[in-house]
């Protein structure tokens, strides 16, 4: 579990662990330079063995020093602003993995005060609905059966170690989406994805308009790479350039929303009632696709010689 400045979430995240019932566990929590009370809080649970370093590295790199510390078989992911209900969550895990090369998804139920966080749940989870309809993804699963994504998050996720040591490690040149980047290589490589929609977790979503429209910018700036590398389901959608970008904003932005709708509508119908939210979101993500193209113009001109 990566952390950084987690301190108004991560003891009652690290208390919900140790009340797992699965016996044969170690919880390993990668310090990511944290400099708020992170570092003492974690001092406080001799249970949990932990890995600090100096600088921010970001999700992927922590994620990497956590499974390089690790002794188990099986890796399993969460995140510092989680929180689980559910004694039996990590036996599920364990229990979830009948066939090898095999990642396991679950679902990620979103809490948080006010519309914002409403908002936020509907937009990041809709690949990971709780109680939703289980599915799986494969290299031989035809596109137009994929509804959403070929990906799982590291929220709620696990893999073997045999498997992750197949598909290689997380991506660090990433910031953000190193989940999205390491799956699609995963289903490149031969490894199914299996959404397990009863194995949940509470994360505890964004509540600031500021922090919501932040998150979604970083997410159009930093997911060109991975969707480009592996020609993802939406990749001929995907801007290729300045232009594009600056054409395609407004259309991404009253027209993306539909994915998030349609995903929640089944189980929450008032995913509609965000509609202006979730148009926001994909507004800021598409400012963040264009940003990325001038960023990668400018560095070309810098670099001529560069590829």
């Amino acid at each position: 579990m990566p952390c950084y400045n987690a301190a108004r979430h991560l003891r009652r995240c690290l208390d919900s662990l140790l009340a797992q019932d699965y016996p044969d566990r170690e919880i390993i929590v990668v310090d990511d330079a944290s400099t708020d009370e992170s570092r003492a809080m974690l001092r406080e649970y001799p249970d949990v063995k932990i890995v600090e370093y100096g600088e921010n590295r970001g999700p992927a790199y922590a994620r990497n020093r956590g499974i390089d510390a690790s002794g188990g078989d099986l890796l399993v992911f969460l995140d510092s602003d989680c929180e689980v209900t559910d004694p039996h969550w990590l036996a599920d895990h364990v229990a979830a993995h009948t066939v090898p090369n095999i990642i396991i998804g679950g679902g990620i139920h979103g809490v948080g005060r006010g519309l914002v966080a409403r908002a936020d749940r509907y937009c990041h989870w809709l690949t990971n609905i709780p109680h939703s309809a289980r599915r799986e993804v494969s290299l031989g699963t035809p596109r137009r059966r994929v509804r959403f994504s070929r990906h799982l998050v590291t929220t709620n996720m696990s893999v073997t170690r045999a498997t992750w040591t197949r598909v290689g490690a997380f991506d660090e040149t990433l910031p953000t989406g190193e989940d999205v980047e390491f799956c699609e290589r995963a289903v490149t490589s031969g490894v199914t994805l299996r959404f397990e929609p009863d194995i949940v977790v509470t994360h505890y979503d964004r509540e600031r308009l500021a922090d919501f429209v932040r998150c979604f910018y970083r997410a159009g700036l930093d997911r060109v790479p991975a969707r480009v590398r592996h020609r993802s389901q939406y990749h001929s959608l995907l801007p290729r350039g300045i232009v594009s970008s600056l054409l395609l904003l407004i259309p991404i932005a009253l027209l993306a929303p539909a994915q998030a709708i349609r995903a929640w509508w089944p189980y929450d119908r008032r995913v509609a009632l965000y509609y202006p939210f979730i148009t926001l979101a994909c507004f800021a993500m598409a400012l963040g696709i264009a940003r990325y193209w001038i960023r990668e113009r400018a560095f070309r001109r810098r670099h001529p010689d560069a590829r």
